[in-house]
């Protein structure tokens, strides 16, 4: 009974070690995210075609990164996600076209909508990976 008792208290105390490892890993990757996609959406808006091809180009990369994330964590719908969004950065950073890098920032930003609404909960600051 003791061993039992003691096998859970330690599962359980590895899900929490782990969840916050999680969290402490993905939390640059979304500040990068939200930075980058505010410089993406001033220079959309502007009509700014290099400098949204310079955000864009920046935004792949940290989707990359968070698509590593996921896929370590075979989490399909996730995967997904990530996967749309890097590519539609990527779009943006090679069209100079500013009709077409905002077409492309809308669906961007809807994968992130999506996977905030399947894989985030909590409040501001105090989000967590659900």
């Amino acid at each position: 009974m003791f061993r039992s008792v003691l096998l859970v208290a330690v599962c359980a105390s590895v899900s929490v070690a782990v969840l916050a490892q999680d969290k402490a890993q993905y939390q640059p990757f979304m500040r990068a995210a939200q930075a980058d996609l505010g410089a993406l959406r001033m220079a959309v808006m502007a009509k700014n075609t290099k400098a949204a091809q310079e955000a864009g180009g920046k935004l792949a990369v940290t989707f990359n990164n968070v698509l590593a994330f996921w896929q370590q964590r075979n989490v399909a719908d996730a995967i997904i996600f990530a996967t749309t969004a890097r590519d539609e950065a990527r779009a943006i950073a090679d069209t100079s076209d500013p009709d077409v890098q905002a077409t492309d920032m809308m669906k961007l930003q809807e994968q992130c909508g999506n996977c905030h609404m399947a894989h985030r909960a909590g409040t501001p600051p105090n989000f967590e990976i659900k």
